[in-house]
C-alpha cells in the first residue's frame, strides 16, 4: 500500500489548506513580501489560528535577486538566507 500526503502551499488565510494533511508555507519577506523575517512569528501564529491543529511547514525561504530592480546579487541573498534562518533559531514556533 502507497500513502501520499497531501500537500498544498499557500500563503491565504483560509483555502484548501484546510483540507491537506499540514500547511505549507512560502516565505518570501523582503524579496516577493513586504516585512522583514521578524514578521515570520506573528505570520505562523495567523496560519495557526485559521488552521488550528495542523502542523505548519515552511516550504520555502529565499531572496530573489534575478530582477533589474534588484541588483544586490549573491551577497545581499546569502545575508537574507542567514537573518532568515536566524529567525527560525530563535525559539519554538510550536502551538502548545
Amino acid at each position: 500500500m502507497f500513502l501520499r500526503f497531501q500537500l498544498f502551499a499557500s500563503n491565504a488565510s483560509r483555502d484548501v489548506s484546510g483540507l491537506m494533511d499540514f500547511v505549507e508555507w512560502n516565505e518570501y519577506y523582503e524579496s516577493w513580501y513586504k516585512g522583514t523575517p521578524d514578521n515570520l512569528r506573528s505570520n505562523v501564529e495567523q496560519i495557526h489560528e485559521a488552521f488550528p491543529g495542523k502542523p505548519i511547514v515552511i516550504s520555502e525561504y529565499g531572496y530573489c535577486a534575478c530582477t533589474p530592480e534588484r541588483p544586490e546579487g549573491d551577497a545581499r541573498a546569502s545575508k537574507f538566507c542567514a537573518n532568515t534562518t536566524a529567525s527560525f533559531a530563535r525559539g519554538s514556533m510550536s502551538a502548545d
